[in-house]
């Protein structure tokens, strides 16, 4: 199923491959591992329950969790799973072209939305 209804929206392969890096290295920790946060956050301006995306870069799991507190979802992508290029050329799309690349059903069993994509607040389709 997808992560949806999880504000913490980290893709399962983007955790498999931290806790990989933690057992690889006994001296690894979690603050060690450098990535970007993407918060889901309203966008009134276009509209009744609209929402971006934005990008934080250069954060560690724990902090990118704090940052998502308050946030409709968030997800951390290690830059070893998601590099800055991609994320950054993603955001660089317009909305409509985001909105191409992020749909799919995400509702049956196994499916998850892409990494840069967020399960939908009211659908089974990646937004």
């Amino acid at each position: 199923m997808c992560e949806c209804g999880n504000k913490d929206q980290t893709p399962k392969e983007a955790v498999e491959l931290i806790k990989g890096k933690l057992k690889g290295s006994p001296d690894s920790r979690v603050s060690d591992i450098v990535g970007t946060g993407l918060f889901r956050i309203p966008y009134p301006e276009a509209g009744v329950l609209s929402y971006q995306t934005i990008a934080v870069f250069d954060l560690h799991y724990e902090e990118c969790r704090k940052r998502g507190a308050h946030c409709k979802a968030f997800k951390f992508l290690p830059d070893e799973f998601v590099s800055k290029a991609e994320v950054e050329k993603f955001l660089a799309k317009s909305r409509d072209e985001q909105a191409r690349d992020c749909f799919q059903f995400c509702g049956a069993a196994g499916l998850n939305c892409p990494p840069l994509c967020f399960c939908g607040e009211s659908s089974n389709f990646c937004q």
